[in-house]
């Protein structure tokens, strides 16, 4: 199943649970939106709004394809709201529940829906919660009192945590911060079924809000509780580990590596023609040709680059021939931990990995000491793609160097020739290439041009 599939089949079940609650709970319209990072595209989508007007309060369902830096996906979350305006301040549905004196055990933040089943899923434990807690909230919205109450204690609870006032021009930071706030950690974990393991994590997030403190004595304590069917999401949640981390990362890393193990070759193959192509461009008209033959191993290290960025586009395959048991599992979560904006970065970055890898196999071969009929053109230097031309009556001597010292102050037994110019300028020709690969050839050819060479 493509991702575009089951990103319309995760919105569709949105919008028909949506409208189903209004329909159950008497609502007077429920209004479906969407807001955007940037231009209206669906990979652009950053929350997706279902508003329910009642008499005296709305409520709004959030769902939040990808939350901050990633950290949690997928999330459905609820707001609160006492005022029907754009400008409404609008609470957190866990808050609320705090703010109701209600204990609510169900998860009011649930991450990680990648299907259908997973939406309807989670819009059930939300609302489950939500039967009990409606009237309590009709009747604060019916009063001004009580309703100026909820909306001070949020406000001193927001500026405390967030050291911010909430505002109409804040929500969505709010609606992000909820998000990652009630739907990682402490709560994943509980999610996962370790309730004392949850509250033990839990009291190390500094500053928690009211509703926070309420869930770890709720975790702590030995009262029993059952949640709606959220099979589909607890199971999504197993796929974590106790740090928050996808256990379907180390398989897909490994399926990422296999596929540009075998994609290396293939590249190299035509990284290395390249590469070649222009050393037999260098070698034309030239007596010999010093150092790129050595350096062919960049080509093959810059296919395997290109190959490790490309894999991220046949790591499902690779992941099916793997994994073939977890491979739909994999895909579900791959669309929500990654999706088209994913899958658009890493475009542009194979791009420049391409291109850097073409700009290095086209480099490198020009890094050379280019010996000629009537002189020699020293590319020694990194980068340069001209070099400077030198006649052979410029040369002074060459020189037997038989040992070297290195940066450590030892004495390397590696002999080679030295080649001397009448300015005093030397060229160690031992950094492109040993002695036994240009002697007798590269030598001969200089003593004819009446170079002296000293042994």
């Amino acid at each position: 199943m493509g991702n575009e599939t089951v990103n319309k089949n995760i919105l569709t079940q949105f919008d028909q649970s949506a409208k189903q609650f209004c329909e159950k709970t008497n609502g007077i319209v429920c209004d479906i939106t969407n807001v955007y990072k940037n231009e209206e595209k669906k990979q652009n989508l950053q929350h997706r709004y279902a508003k329910i007007y009642y008499n005296t309060f709305t409520l709004k369902f959030v769902y939040t394809p990808h939350g901050i830096m990633g950290v949690v996906n997928s999330v459905l979350s609820c707001l609160v709201s006492f005022d029907k305006n754009e400008e409404a301040i609008e609470i957190p549905l866990p808050l609320m529940t705090d703010y109701c004196d209600m204990n609510v055990a169900m998860p009011m933040c649930v991450p990680l829906i990648t299907n259908k089943t997973g939406m309807a899923q989670a819009f059930a434990c939300i609302q489950t919660a939500l039967i009990d807690l409606l009237p309590v909230v009709a009747e604060i919205g019916a009063d001004s009192q009580q309703r100026a109450k909820v909306l001070a204690a949020f406000c001193n609870e927001i500026l405390s945590v967030l050291g911010t006032e909430p505002s109409a021009q804040i929500s969505q930071a709010i609606i992000d911060w909820s998000v990652v706030r009630f739907a990682t950690g402490a709560f994943l974990v509980n999610l996962k079924g370790n309730r004392r393991k949850a509250a033990k994590k839990l009291r190390k997030t500094k500053k928690l809000t009211g509703y926070e403190k309420r869930m770890i004595a709720l975790w702590e304590s030995n009262e029993a509780y059952d949640y709606p069917d959220i099979s589909a999401i607890i199971e999504n949640a197993e796929a974590y580990n106790e740090s928050g981390v996808e256990k379907f990362s180390h398989r897909e890393l490994f399926s990422v590596l296999t596929s540009a193990v075998i994609l290396t070759p293939v590249i190299s193959v035509a990284y290395l023609a390249l590469y070649f192509l222009l050393i037999a461009l260098q070698s034309w008209n030239a007596v010999y040709l010093m150092g790129p033959i050595y350096n062919f191993p960049i080509a093959i290290f810059a296919a395997f680059m290109t190959g490790f960025s490309v894999s991220y586009f046949t790591r499902h395959k690779a992941y099916k021939w793997l994994y073939k048991k977890h491979y739909d599992k994999y895909c579900e979560m791959d669309h929500i931990q990654n999706g088209e904006t994913a899958d658009k970065i890493m475009k542009w970055f194979t791009g420049i990995v391409i291109a850097g890898s073409l700009v290095v196999c086209t480099l490198f071969p020009y890094w050379n000491l280019r010996f000629l009929p009537a002189g020699f053109v020293d590319n020694s230097k990194f980068l340069s793609l001209k070099g400077r031309y030198y006649d052979y009556s410029q040369v002074e001597r060459i020189y037997y160097k038989a040992d070297r010292e290195n940066d450590f102050g030892e004495v390397l037994e590696f002999p080679s020739y030295v080649l001397v110019l009448k300015g005093g300028k030397e060229i160690d020709l031992y950094e492109h290439g040993e002695i036994s690969d240009y002697d007798p050839k590269l030598l001969d050819h200089l003593r004819e041009k009446g170079v002296k060479i000293e042994k």
